[in-house]
């Protein structure tokens, strides 16, 4: 019970316990004994330093919450775990999908068709698993028509190496919609009327909008657009936490000036319903002309969730901050499985740390460079993503302040000769004027594995290189340390500064102009040994540099202003000073 006392002129209020039970009576007050039937009534009542405990089963509905907490009495959220540590309290913003489904012989054999069920779905789920939505575009320009209609055994090529693959491997069963109707389709035809289907319309099952000092703990939430949506310049200081997050477009995404949030200790993923679906690293070279089919899975993943699924880029985010305000932080979280793990595009002062992420068709990590100041990305441990970190936009023009990113102590891994650890993006677009190229700082990694290291769009020469780059002080036992164009590797000053790494492995061909060890821009102090295998690249490593490797060149302290081949360095973040440090992710 909320308790008001007045002693000497102070009013202190007791923080309650509002209980919610599935199921519980609708007369419930939010007793232990008599708790409220929802998660709505509870908020419909809560107030600064609440907890919501919301009890073991399935809640259905979305969650808006109405009200802001303080800094020192927020508003909890909590869901109830197992001893194992099991969620036992699900948030399910999807309704049954009680509809009548007709056939619809006009688009193809196998397709079905039923009006809104109320809300146009923007997911659908069968068995709590994830069908995937044909982008509107498709569905209005009638291409989206054509892949519902397929037949089961369609066979397609894959982009790069042009070899075969079975259509509905990927997703098993698609839906879109257009004009009122929603279509669906199952591989072999199925009959929706005969499956469990749930749907949810846009927005966030949790929904935080421009509420403040709100805390999600201990919850599984599933379905809707997103998982939990926190949006608005006053939504700010919210935290995500301890919670399992499946089955949305975005598992978080956090935008409109949403600022000084924290996503932490979460684990992230989508469940899907084809159980031949593939995700993670795929680009690799044939082996004796042929791809393996695993890496077509995957490959295939890519292209349908960007380019059938996704307005040409990927439609499945673990964590997206797009136009956020200043001081997001996601961090300790596990993400596995999708299109993106990471993706900041805007912000300031985001930091994205001790993450572990893994298996992503598209990216690990994404930094689009528009309107980015003072990202720090380090210290996860990013692995299997057909590109593990991209620093997306180099170029991107009429940026109104300087743009700063810093990359260190991070730990990459690739199964030998697939993907890439880092990949530098430029538009097609003007060069970078002199004074607009980003301050980027990559020091202090260990990339292992991979098809290469470092990888850089064939038009970064003739749009300005990378002048403000500095890698230094990295391990780069991978395929290739840097591929990248001739006019790159032979033009001057095509990097701010490339030194103090050391590097395993060959160029991206025998020829003499890709030899990168040649390049101007190369310093004297990397130490290349093409043929060191400091560890087994097969298997996720320790990343512990074993005693064996005796060649490594010597860390420069990147705690203190450094004077390398003429140029002084100021000192970078994330370094301790009066520490030694060995070189790579120590």
């Amino acid at each position: 019970l909320l308790v008001v006392g007045l002693s000497f002129g102070v009013i202190t209020v007791t923080a309650r316990d509002l209980h919610v039970v599935s199921g519980g009576a609708a007369s419930g007050t939010g007793t232990p004994e008599a708790p409220f039937s929802s998660i709505a009534s509870a908020l419909a009542v809560v107030q600064p330093g609440d907890t919501v405990r919301v009890g073991v089963g399935i809640h259905v509905g979305r969650v808006v919450v109405p009200v802001s907490g303080s800094a020192d009495r927020p508003i909890v959220i909590r869901g109830e775990r197992g001893v194992d540590g099991t969620w036992k309290a699900i948030i399910d913003s999807t309704t049954p999908l009680t509809v009548d489904w007709e056939r619809a012989p006009e688009i193809g054999p196998g397709v079905y068709k039923t009006p809104f069920p109320g809300f146009e779905p923007r997911q659908i789920l069968v068995d709590s698993r994830f069908i995937p939505r044909i982008w509107q575009d498709h569905m209005a320009d009638g291409s989206g028509f054509k892949g519902l209609a397929h037949p089961a055994d369609h066979v397609i090529k894959t982009d790069y190496e042009k070899q075969d693959i079975d259509y509905w491997d990927t997703m098993e069963a698609m839906f879109g919609t257009r004009e009122g109707v929603v279509y669906l389709r199952f591989r072999n035809g199925d009959d929706p009327n005969q499956k469990t289907l749930r749907g949810a319309p846009a927005g966030g099952g949790v929904h935080i909008e421009n509420q403040s000092h709100i805390v999600l703990r201990d919850l599984l939430i599933r379905g809707g657009e997103n998982c939990v949506l926190i949006s608005g310049p006053k939504a700010t200081h919210n935290v995500v936490e301890r919670c399992r997050l499946l089955n949305a477009s975005n598992r978080v995404r956090i935008t409109d000036g949403a600022a000084h949030n924290t996503i932490r200790e979460n684990e992230m993923s989508i469940e899907f319903y084809a159980r031949t679906c593939r995700t993670g690293a795929w680009g690799c070279a044939p082996v004796n002309g042929v791809v393996p089919y695993e890496f077509r899975l995957k490959q295939q993943f890519y292209r349908m969730y960007k380019l059938f699924f996704g307005p040409n880029a990927t439609s499945d985010y673990g964590v997206r901050l797009y136009q956020v305000g200043p001081g997001n932080e996601v961090c300790h979280n596990q993400l596995y499985r999708g299109g993106q793990g990471i993706s900041v595009n805007t912000g300031r002062e985001v930091r994205i740390h001790h993450n572990m992420i893994r298996g992503f068709s598209s990216l690990g990590i994404i930094c689009t460079l528009n309107r980015i100041e003072d990202v720090h990305v380090h210290e996860n441990t990013v692995y299997d993503c057909n590109i593990n970190l991209r620093i997306h936009h180099v170029n991107e023009a009429n940026q109104p302040a300087p743009r700063s990113l810093y990359v260190y102590r991070n730990r990459f891994w690739n199964k030998p000769g697939v993907g890439t650890h880092i990949y530098f993006h430029y538009n097609a677009k003007p060069p970078i004027p002199p004074g607009d190229h980003p301050r980027i700082g990559i020091y202090h990694n260990t990339f292992v594995g991979g098809r290469c290291g470092i990888s850089v769009s064939g038009w970064a020469d003739e749009l300005g290189g990378l002048r403000q780059t500095l890698v230094l002080n990295n391990i780069l036992a991978t395929g290739v340390g840097v591929w990248a164009a001739r006019p790159f590797i032979l033009g001057e000053g095509m990097t701010g500064m490339f030194d103090h790494n050391y590097l395993t492995g060959g160029f991206k061909t025998n020829h003499p102009e890709h030899d990168y060890t040649k390049a101007p821009w190369y310093g004297q102090q990397n130490v290349h040994r093409p043929d060191d295998t400091p560890w087994d690249a097969t298997a996720l490593p320790d990343f512990r540099v074993p005693a064996s490797v005796t060649s490594l060149p010597t860390a420069l302290d990147l705690s203190l202003p450094v004077e390398l081949n003429g140029r002084q360095i100021e000192p970078l973040p994330g370094m301790a000073a009066s520490v030694s440090r060995p070189l790579g992710a120590f």
